[in-house]
């Protein structure tokens, strides 16, 4: 089984961008911005990545903050993350983590269409989504993976991403209509 905390910054940009082209969002010329804060070790880290998302041939801006620190995300970074998308005219926010996310900040992220990213092993989340079966694992799973957290029935709730459904994501920064 494989810690999430141990995510390295540079290996945190791989995982984002091979998630996203799973889900059939292709990243484009995303460029990473260190935000300032405490660093523990190389594995605490906190940065952005800024750029575009392509999917059913549209291209949008995008800011993906990258986060790799021992307490839960509040809804108060959610707002900061928000005010930053803000100021770098991006007109979506994405948010990866090894943390939890409290049920106050997924309503945050709800509410400002932000779409949440939890890093965890894939072994326990492709056996817990009944994914692949106990046992040897198969030579395609990869140590690390994602669960998209999301606000359903004012609870929160997590799912693998589906290979090649935009759409999964895609509805998290939409507006409600």
């Amino acid at each position: 089984m494989s810690d999430p905390r141990t995510l390295s910054a540079a290996a945190c940009e791989i995982l984002v961008e091979r998630e996203l082209r799973k889900a059939g969002i292709e990243p484009v010329g995303l460029r990473r911005t260190t935000r300032p804060g405490p660093a523990a070790d190389a594995t605490d880290f906190a940065f952005d990545l800024h750029g575009r998302l392509e999917a059913y041939d549209r291209r949008w801006s995008v800011l993906i903050a990258c986060r790799n620190r021992p307490d839960a995300v509040s809804a108060a970074d959610i707002d900061a993350l928000h005010t930053r998308a803000r100021e770098k005219r991006a007109a979506s926010a994405l948010l990866f983590s090894t943390s939890a996310f409290p049920i106050e900040t997924v309503r945050q992220a709800h509410e400002l269409r932000i779409a949440l990213f939890r890093v965890v092993d894939a072994q326990s989340a492709l056996l817990m989504w009944r994914m692949i079966l106990p046992g040897a694992l198969p030579a395609w799973v990869p140590e690390l993976t994602v669960e998209l957290v999301a606000l359903e029935n004012d609870a929160a709730t997590a799912q693998p991403l589906e290979p090649g459904s935009p759409e999964l994501v895609l509805r998290q920064l939409r507006a409600a209509r």
